[in-house]
């Protein structure tokens, strides 16, 4: 019984709500969440409709087994969608959600005929 005992704590573990941390900075929010185990491959980050869905798959000792997890979270508008970045290091998954940049007003510059015509 003492063997299953860890394996049966650390499914336990990996079953519970996903730990996750956010902020917002001037230029973006970011996104960590702890996923310790999980491989780059295991892991999959969707960006639909003002929302963000991570899902991932930790596979056991045996191989046959898995065990999978999902987080959806919610984005406030002026995420630049093009722009979504990922990392994973040390069971640390890092993502960062730039903000759309701000548009701001340009000045148009107003000429002539005749100065058209000079500028060819």
């Amino acid at each position: 019984m003492k063997t299953l005992l860890p394996l049966y704590a650390e499914e336990l573990a990996f079953r519970k709500k996903v730990d996750f941390y956010s902020k917002e900075t001037e230029g973006a929010w970011k996104i960590a969440i702890e996923v310790p185990g999980v491989k780059k491959e295991g892991l999959d980050i969707e960006a639909v409709s003002n929302s963000l869905k991570i899902s991932g798959q930790k596979l056991t000792p045996f191989e046959e087994e898995s065990r999978d997890f999902e987080r959806v979270f919610n984005l406030p508008e002026g995420v630049d969608y093009e722009s979504i970045t990922a990392s994973l290091e040390n069971g640390l998954l890092s993502i960062t959600l730039p903000k759309v940049k701000e548009k701001r007003p340009r000045k148009i510059e107003i000429t002539t005929a005749e100065e058209a015509v000079y500028a060819q």
